[in-house]
């Protein structure tokens, strides 16, 4: 899953303690001013996609709450909590199917 938020956001996905099967790495450069894009990658066979929506929405929470600009996959994330994790969740699912089909 891409995820593009703020500088402080990013800072968070990507030095914050991970829960076993949540892997955060820099994509690409910054988009924007203080953008920037991470790829997240779940392995659900360690975590389950609960818990992992929910390790990712604590890191986005403070941001939505300031500036919602923040895009998963490229889409805008919806600014309420139920919204975000469901889109969350969905992404989730989506890549663990893509990677499913390409193996």
């Amino acid at each position: 899953m891409k995820v593009e938020a703020d500088l402080s956001t990013i800072y968070s996905l990507l030095n914050d303690a991970k829960p076993d099967g949540v892997t955060v790495e820099k994509s690409g450069r910054a988009t924007k001013a203080f953008n920037l894009n991470v790829d997240i990658n779940i392995d659900l066979t360690t975590i389950t996609i609960v818990f992992a929506a929910s390790w990712i929405l604590d890191r986005l929470r403070a941001a939505i709450q300031i500036r919602p600009k923040i895009k998963v996959n490229g889409q805008l994330l919806p600014p309420d909590e139920a919204g975000a994790t469901k889109m969350i969740m969905d992404a989730i699912d989506a890549d663990q199917k893509k990677n499913a089909a390409g193996e």
